[in-house]
């Protein structure tokens, strides 16, 4: 399956002390123009309570974890709860926010 993320930054990733695990960035950032772009930080994660750090010492976690178990759902459900600031988006509200995105690309 080919990546649904840009690594063209790692190496400058890499070099900032402190950054244990890689972040995500979409396939088309690049070809996106500057006034089309948006960031946003969010939805953080964690090595789980009770499991060995160790296992999860690699700096592609994740991707991994946005692109095999499909947490890249949840994280635009927590993006739409917090744009929207409710609890249960509505339909119209999440139709809205695929208008926003189909306007950032």
């Amino acid at each position: 399956m080919k990546n649904n993320y840009d690594d063209k930054f790692d190496d400058q990733f890499r070099s900032i002390q402190g950054l244990h695990w890689l972040p995500w960035i979409g396939k088309d950032y690049l070809k996106v123009p500057p006034e089309k772009k948006l960031l946003i930080v969010g939805e953080s994660h964690y090595v789980p309570k009770g499991d060995d750090p160790e296992d999860y010492d690699d700096d592609l976690w994740t991707r991994r974890l946005i692109g095999n178990d499909g947490k890249i759902g949840r994280f635009i459900g927590n993006t739409e709860r917090i744009i929207f600031n409710i609890k249960n988006p509505t339909d119209e509200n999440k139709k809205n926010f695929g208008i926003l995105q189909h306007f950032l690309t």
